[in-house]
């Protein structure tokens, strides 16, 4: 996470990704943004949130 802050202050108005093995995460607010951008889109349901 240390990383992950020290770029976000570099860098606040980006969406950082951080490739973990063959995956991307997304982490704090710019998983929060990640998440509504998808549900706008009907990628995400909120059918089996809760």
């Amino acid at each position: 996470m240390e990383q992950y802050n020290h770029l976000k202050e570099r860098h606040a108005d980006t969406i950082l990704l951080f490739k973990v093995e063959d995956d991307y995460e997304v982490y704090q607010d710019d998983a929060i943004k990640v998440g509504e951008s998808w549900l706008k889109r009907g990628y995400l349901s909120t059918d089996n949130l809760s």
